[in-house]
């Protein structure tokens, strides 16, 4: 094809930022340039990707909208730098494909689960991939996961170690093949080989047919995935799921099921197609469905009316469940709370029970990475954890922020993650977990180091205020430091979520989450605050309550109970009334005089206003995890299960009362009405809907009184935050009550709601204190308590 010339044709040099390395970018270029007789180069670099054109300037703009129009699936790009040389250049006699630049590189590659076309050719017996588990090309397979370090090159991944055979090379180097510079290339020839281990034996043949039959079996094995090592075992079988729970020392906590297909999960969820969609997408993502049928375990997900379902994401996943015909359980192979496993020799070593049957390859795992899990909620998206299939791809900077100085937010102390802003983008690390283990805190400072040595001694550091936190505890030892309050750090990744202008007036945003230290020093958790990134203003919160023992009642919901009795001065009266509760005669069964002398002298029973541990209360209230949780957020994931197998319409009373010039929501009523349900014989899932019911009017009622309380606040707008709100009946019921007295709402999606999201709040509240503009609401005025 050739393009009209208009003027002369001149060197021009184009950069383009985005998602544009690891997704076919370079093969689309040079196909588009060559289709135009166009001559030049493109490569790599360590910003994204280079275009080198000799061309007119008629015939750039035909190049760039063609470009634009066929991008390939994931690419996206953000920004095009146009440079035209003015000097003589001698102009190349076609397009080519050049050599990458060198660096440390700032590549955005994230890991993509394997294509249709690949998949076809592993299932195809004249095809020379035929059950090749490492097959891939330009628009799928491993990325970041086997990345060192640098631009997107094959020399710069653990693929370095694989030659190509002759084939291979010949079709990485034919502009007319799908695997034109695909750099994970390979072929049965020469690619990664898989082993299977069994009993001190190893195989180098019929390993994924031995690996399925030891599953089919009831067994647990250990298979190589993309980003960890995984324990494997079939969904449907009780013991195998209890020898698998019994491996990782997780008793109740949700696991995931891979299916092979559509039908496969529509056996075990209900998905429809905004579902499919997602579960099938290139991120591959375990995706929170409602759970059908009985073909899985249910100790699976024991307790909950959900199950996390993700696809098989690469062709060894697809070749080992295709020979069992059956959902699997998949979970990272590690102790629970300690990294994932990325080698066997850590899987060895973590995992002492483990019987040594595995499935793995010679190709290492580089960046350890567990698989994201999402929902659907409102028909959208929302991540509640981020990692495979969408670290490292950045966000873009809110309008308004200039990006000039580099930044690395540490984060909290639970579900942790790093977030660097620099080269004006958010770089939010892959889900990092609880920062409680040894092997959790070297992990974690693995990767503070890491991105450290990107910018020497030119970052500013910026963490949460709590002086236990270990991530505040490593911020102790480096200068310069913004400290975030936690629950604005919450609010500021909303508002980023939303691309909320630096210099935008200020805004509600209900904060609800299990617990994060205070302005006034106390534990906050269920805040009505108006904020901008800058700073914010306690408008209203949950009334507070002391969380008697301390830590141990985040363990034991019975201790949120009978606070929240106490405070709500109802004790006396429901233990008189309703002498025959079973929940008031466990209660009594406590040591309820030194309970109380903790309570009353606040010894180990810090005041808190926590939306997280009034859930806990409730859910104790309807014999719900009573005694204690074994996972974080247990009794409310069980509660809401109740409450969303029931479409009760009634809600249950809140108060709302001024408090030394606060607002607070105060549940009192609420427990009066909630008892006497408990009494008359309302089922457990009516108590727990109307619940959930009462607080999200609550939420729009707060609203509407707090609208013009503040002259800042000035538009109809609230958003979101917290973890709490990850719970999708609570979501959906505030977000229609909320447009029902008139507010638009601002959620959450890519950036999670709970707290592996304040690194990125923690980011630009920080840059926004830094940066000095004109319009802005000091953060030493908006801090209120």
């Amino acid at each position: 094809m050739n393009v009209e010339v208009t003027g002369p044709a001149r060197a021009t040099v184009l950069h383009l930022s985005g998602v544009v390395q690891g997704v076919g970018m370079r093969p689309l270029i040079y196909r588009i340039a060559s289709a135009l007789n166009l001559t030049g180069d493109v490569s790599n670099n360590s910003q994204g990707v280079t275009v080198r054109l000799w061309a007119t300037s008629n015939q750039i703009a035909v190049f760039v909208s063609q470009l634009k129009d066929a991008l390939p699936s994931g690419a996206r790009i953000d920004a095009i730098a146009t440079e035209v040389s003015v000097s003589p250049q001698r102009r190349p006699s076609a397009f080519s494909i050049a050599a990458s630049a060198k660096g440390l590189g700032n590549s955005i590659i994230p890991d993509r689960a394997s294509c249709t076309k690949c998949i076809a050719e592993v299932f195809d017996k004249h095809n020379r991939r035929f059950l090749h588990p490492f097959n891939s090309c330009t628009d799928c397979g491993p990325r970041f996961s086997i990345l060192h370090k640098g631009v997107w090159d094959r020399r710069n991944t653990a693929m370095a170690a694989f030659s190509m055979c002759p084939r291979c090379d010949a079709e990485y180097r034919n502009a007319g093949d799908r695997r034109f510079h695909a750099e994970t290339i390979a072929c049965p020839d020469c690619g990664p080989k898989l082993y299977y281990r069994q009993q001190g034996t190893l195989y180098q043949q019929r390993q994924i047919e031995l690996a399925a039959a030891a599953i089919a079996s009831g067994q647990v094995i250990a298979v190589q995935g993309i980003g960890c090592f995984q324990l494997v075992c079939l969904a449907s079988s009780d013991r195998a799921v209890e020898q698998l729970r019994a491996l990782k020392q997780r008793p109740s906590k949700p696991l995931a099921v891979m299916v092979s297909d559509r039908d496969q999960l529509n056996s075990i969820a209900d998905a429809g197609d905004a579902a499919w969609a997602l579960v099938s997408s290139p991120e591959s993502p375990i995706v929170l469905l409602p759970k059908r049928g009985r073909l899985i375990s249910s100790r699976v997900a024991p307790g909950l009316s959900s199950v996390g379902v993700m696809l098989a994401s690469s062709p060894l996943h697809h070749l080992l469940i295709a020979r069992l015909k059956l959902p699997i359980v998949v979970s990272s192979a590690n102790l629970s709370g300690n990294p994932p496993v990325s080698s066997l020799a850590e899987l060895d070593a973590q995992l002492p029970g483990y019987s040594g049957q595995a499935l793995y390859s010679d190709r290492p795992i580089v960046n350890r990475l567990d698989d994201s899990v999402t929902q659907l909620v409102v028909n959208a998206p929302r991540l509640l954890r981020r990692s495979r299939g969408y670290t490292p791809r950045h966000i873009d900077l809110p309008p308004g922020f200039d990006g000039g100085r580099v930044i690395m937010a540490l984060g909290g102390h639970h579900k942790n993650t790093l977030c660097l802003l620099a080269d004006q983008a958010l770089q939010l690390s892959s889900w990092l977990g609880d920062l409680d283990s040894p092997a959790q805190r070297a992990s974690y400072n693995s990767h503070v180091i890491s991105m450290e040595k990107r910018y020497g001694g030119s970052i500013h550091y910026a963490c949460d205020h709590h002086p236990n936190y270990y991530s505040s505890q490593l911020a102790g030892g480096r200068r310069p430091i913004t400290k975030v309050w936690h629950h604005h750090a919450h609010a500021a990744a909303c508002l980023a979520e939303n691309r909320r202008h630096m210099d935008a007036p200020p805004l509600l945003t209900l904060v609800f989450d299990g617990s994060g230290l205070g302005a006034d020093d106390s534990i906050w958790g269920g805040e009505f605050l108006l904020c901008n990134y800058r700073g914010f203003r306690r408008l209203g919160h949950l009334a507070s309550v002391p969380l008697i023992g301390g830590e141990a009642a985040i363990k034991q919901p019975w201790r949120n109970l009978l606070s929240h009795l106490h405070s709500a001065a109802i004790w006396q009266q429901l233990t008189s009334r309703y002498p025959d509760l079973d929940v008031l005669k466990s209660l009594k069964s406590q040591p309820l005089n030194a309970l109380s002398w903790q309570q009353v002298k606040q010894c180990n029973a810090p005041m808190h206003s926590s939306v997280g541990r009034l859930f806990d209360a409730v859910a104790a209230a309807l014999g719900i995890c009573f005694e204690a949780i074994s996972y974080e957020g247990e009794a409310a994931m069980r509660l809401q299960a109740q409450a969303e197998s029931c479409d009760d319409s009634t809600a249950y009373p809140f108060l709302i009362e001024a408090v030394e010039n606060q607002i607070q929501l105060n549940p009192s009523a609420m427990w009066t009405a909630l008892f006497a349900d408990l009494a008359s014989g309302t089922s457990t899932a009516q108590i727990a809907r109307r619940f959930h019911n009462g607080l999200a009017q609550s939420c729009a009622a707060m609203a509407e009184q707090l609208f013009g309380s503040d002259p800042n606040w000035k538009e109809p707008l609230v958003a979101l935050s917290g973890g709490v709100f990850q719970n999708a009946l609570l979501y959906r019921e505030t977000l229609q009550r909320l447009a029902r007295a008139g507010f638009t709402t601002l959620g959450h999606g890519e950036i999670p709601a709970n707290d592996s999201g304040i690194s990125v709040g923690q980011a630009l509240v920080a840059a926004a204190q830094l940066q000095q503009a004109e319009h802005c609401w000091p953060e030493t005025a908006m801090v209120s308590k």
